[in-house]
């Protein structure tokens, strides 16, 4: 029998040559080259969804087994209470769990992106998170366990999907965002932005510095970096060549905004949703949590992209570098808080 594991090995296999078939398409732009990569990632994405879908029947077995073992009854029959026990652990309440649907909101967003705007290299960068993120999860303890009391609520289900599908959003506009920087040559310089992402990458070096260890979040992280500075580094030697297939100015701007727009409007519903959600579970509507403080603060980052487009005409490289601050926030947010990298909280899952 087919377990969850099994689909997402099949889904991240299909990443996998969409990913290197994109990489291949940047030389030759071939629109039915393109539409192969996208078909095939697009049912490795369906192929997830079902390994999710799967996932979820797990958990609920294992859910069913302990309430059976704590009463002491036996539920045989598919009765309402059957049903309540399988369906109330969703396939995102562990470490492993997260990664892969974080991974899953990636190519959502992504897919939406390529099937509207068809923009080149955004589809390579985001199908090289969630491949990184899929490689993760292999190595990340998959045991299902059965969910704490303050975790049995369904405000978890439309909490965690907005925060995927927001994460993922203001991922893609911060991308979007840093092509808009590398493609407008005639505000910031190469060399600057060369040195930028150097920094990036000696700051992801200092996170380990501190965290103490190495691990494979650690090296994720400088490892996507180090990409993109590659990337920029021939943006540097082959100017005219890389600049010619970035999309334009304006694409990139538009997408950068939707992305950010959405994104925007989704983390107002997570932190609406989490503060019920910590209402009913302990409660109090809010607490400080360093999770809650990050999904604030990148709201408010959101907030101010908008407020000063539309206030201050702040559009173009100004509002592209906002956006890729956002990128950060999330990285911040994300692994530093779940992780338990700059603070510990209700959200921490530890360094395994």
């Amino acid at each position: 029998m087919l377990t969850s594991i099994n689909f997402y090995s099949i889904c991240a296999a299909c990443y996998v040559f969409a990913l290197f078939i994109y990489v291949l398409n940047l030389g030759f732009n071939r629109e039915w080259v393109r539409r192969i990569a996208t078909t095939l990632s697009a049912f490795g994405f369906l192929t997830q969804t079902l390994g999710m879908a799967i996932r979820w029947f797990e958990s609920g077995l294992v859910e069913l087994n302990a309430y059976q073992l704590a009463t002491g009854t036996k539920i045989v029959n598919k009765s309402a209470l059957y049903w309540k026990i399988v369906t109330q652990h969703p396939p995102w309440s562990n470490l492993y769990e997260i990664i892969i649907y974080m991974s899953w909101g990636m190519v959502f967003v992504f897919l939406v992106c390529e099937i509207k705007w068809k923009p080149r290299f955004l589809n390579v960068f985001s199908l090289l998170l969630a491949v990184t993120a899929l490689g993760i999860s292999s190595l990340t303890d998959s045991t299902i366990k059965p969910l704490v009391p303050a975790l049995k609520s369904w405000w978890i289900m439309l909490h965690v999907v907005s925060a995927s599908v927001a994460y993922s959003a203001g991922t893609l506009g911060a991308m979007s965002s840093f092509l808009y920087v590398l493609k407008n040559k005639d505000r910031i310089p190469i060399s600057k932005i060369v040195l930028y992402t150097i920094l990036a990458i000696v700051g992801s070096f200092g996170i380990i510095l501190i965290n103490g260890t190495v691990t494979k979040w650690n090296l994720s992280l400088t490892g996507f970096l180090f990409a993109i500075l590659i990337f920029v580094i021939l943006t540097y030697f082959f100017p005219v060549k890389i600049r010619s297939l970035i999309p334009s100015l304006e694409q990139l701007d538009h997408i950068a905004y939707t992305n950010i727009l959405i994104s925007f409007i989704l983390m107002a519903i997570v932190l609406v949703t989490g503060a019920l959600w910590a209402h009913y579970a302990w409660g109090r509507y809010w607490g400080w949590d360093p999770k809650e403080t990050g999904a604030l603060v990148i709201w408010i980052t959101y907030a101010m992209y908008l407020h000063t487009r539309l206030t201050r005409n702040w559009v173009g490289t100004k509002s592209a570098i906002i956006g890729i601050l956002g990128f950060f926030i999330i990285i911040a947010g994300f692994l530093g808080v779940n992780l338990g990298w700059f603070a510990n909280g209700l959200h921490s899952y530890g360094n395994s």
